[in-house]
């Protein structure tokens, strides 16, 4: 395998008692780290999708070229600029220490006798960091989740954007809001739906994830939009109404030992609910916080039930 070596400046701080003094001081030391980064060409790392993002349906902001390489995919660090400075600015964080209050810790001139320092600590970030990286013809790209169109709800629209964080996996409550690359057809069943980029995939055998769909994304949208924030901080029947209807559709749909990121709690569904109340009236939401948490201490318990019931298999939870 062949690699390239990159040295990382980085700071780490330590304690210490100054020459000629009596009292322990904080400071930082400044020093240099060689790292290994796996170097590939592109014939060993092809393009498996292009994505396009994109503010709206027309103006693109950015392409990004996502390679495929050992079951991982990876997208470039920054490709405008040369891969040294690339290495500089994904490292960046380790470039200085700060204090407990945000400011940047002074270099110690001259360390005195040592108390502690965190050189182990920040070794080990930088050595995690490099582990995440690939040269792929001479510019630096590092791993990144499997592109997806994500179903958002933003300033009351339905919103398909493509999604490629730099995670390496999908959370419970992200897995219920998306559709793989090659599912836009069934993403676009939504209506009315914006879609703001593009996935062109090029190498359809590089998807791993299961189609999931965002079938519980909808339906809370369709449940609960004629349900008004008020209804939810009162309690009322129609809140109530709805959410059992979403509670019936997840234990049908979700069921124990097939969801498909193995996650089944309704936590996913509380957050969905919540997230989407939240968005449809922010001012409504935070406005009085004393009944806001009698409310949301309310649905909690409930949907610590609702969860307690699916682990029991009880078929009925109204």
């Amino acid at each position: 395998m062949r690699t390239e070596i990159f040295d990382v400046p980085f700071q780490y701080g330590i304690r210490h008692i100054p020459p000629k003094g009596r009292k322990e001081q904080d400071g930082a030391v400044q020093d240099v780290l060689s790292v290994s980064v796996r170097s590939l060409t592109s014939d060993e790392a092809p393009v498996a999708m292009i994505v396009r993002e994109a503010t709206d349906g027309r103006q693109t902001l950015s392409e990004v070229e996502i390679r495929h390489v050992d079951g991982t995919f990876f997208r470039p660090v920054d490709p405008t600029i040369s891969t040294q400075a690339a290495i500089e600015q994904h490292f960046g964080e380790f470039k200085s220490v700060d204090n407990f209050l945000g400011a940047k810790r002074e270099l110690t001139q001259s360390v005195g006798r040592l108390i502690s320092d965190e050189r182990r600590k920040v070794v080990a970030g930088i050595v995690n960091h490099a582990s995440v990286l690939s040269v792929i013809d001479g510019h630096l790209y590092r791993s990144c989740k499997e592109p997806v169109w994500q179903l958002r709800y933003e300033s009351g629209r339905h919103i398909l954007r493509p999604n490629l964080g730099i995670y390496g996996s999908y959370g419970c409550n992200e897995t219920l809001s998306i559709y793989r690359a090659d599912m836009l057809e069934q993403a676009l069943s939504v209506d009315p739906v914006e879609v703001c980029g593009s996935i062109e995939v090029l190498q359809s055998q590089t998807l791993a994830l299961e189609p999931a769909s965002a079938a519980l994304f909808v339906e809370v949208y369709n449940n609960l939009r004629e349900v008004r924030v008020e209804d939810f901080i009162e309690g009322s029947m129609a809140f109530h109404v709805a959410y059992v209807e979403l509670r019936d559709f997840f234990s049908q749909n979700y069921p124990k030992g097939q969801y498909v990121s193995n996650h089944v709690s309704s936590a996913q569904l509380h957050a969905l609910a919540f997230n989407y109340l939240a968005a449809l009236d922010k001012d409504s939401f935070t406005s009085n916080q004393a009944r806001l948490s009698k409310a949301v201490a309310r649905f909690d318990n409930e949907v610590l039930a609702f969860a307690v019931g699916i682990d029991a298999s009880i078929p009925s939870y109204r």
